[in-house]
């Protein structure tokens, strides 16, 4: 569908820890949507909205378009909210993009990366902000060579690549749930 904000292309490379390009790298994105929903939760978003399962190419590069995400908060009046007043703390999360990155006989990466100049960069609550998944934002790049996305006007891109490790046995390659991890036999 159309953007509901800012239009956001991130590219980059998926790597190996010698720097050589992981080909094929199936790359699942997803974010919120502008009142910081995600599909399967927020009513009225229809299922895989703002996620997108991608390969990287035979060079390991990878590009999408999307909207920059915004930040969000615990939706108010909810059980979790009140145990975070309890605690005496926010319910706030920066601006961010999840992934999960799967290549053969490397460790499956679940990550996200975080958009710069969000209020709460560096105060959120799941602690997920690493500087490293900072990314920069380019503001109006021309569109050239962006039209297969549907881009004919500036826009703001981010370059990052992931780098992957070896996988120390054939389950850590797996894309496994966090459930299917703790009932899978080892």
């Amino acid at each position: 569908g159309e953007p509901k904000g800012e239009v956001f292309v991130m590219e980059g490379r998926v790597l190996d820890l010698q720097g050589q390009p992981v080909s094929h790298a199936t790359i699942d994105v997803w974010h919120a949507n502008e009142q910081g929903g995600y599909s399967h939760f927020f009513p009225g978003m229809k299922p895989y909205e703002l996620r997108r399962r991608i390969e990287a190419d035979a060079k390991g590069q990878y590009r999408f378009r999307t909207f920059l995400p915004p930040g969000y908060a615990i939706p108010p009046n909810s059980p979790t909210s009140e145990l975070f007043e309890a605690l005496g703390r926010h319910g706030n999360r920066p601006a961010h993009i999840h992934f999960l990155v799967v290549a053969p006989s490397l460790r499956t990466l679940t990550t996200q990366v975080n958009i710069p100049g969000d209020t709460y960069i560096d105060d959120d609550f799941a602690f997920a902000t690493r500087d490293g998944l900072i990314v920069s934002l380019e503001k109006n790049v021309a569109p050239a060579g962006y039209e297969s996305l549907g881009i004919s006007a500036p826009f703001t891109r981010s370059k990052f690549d992931f780098v992957m490790q070896p996988a120390a046995n054939a389950d850590e390659a797996l894309p496994l749930t966090r459930m299917e991890r703790v009932t899978t036999p080892a």
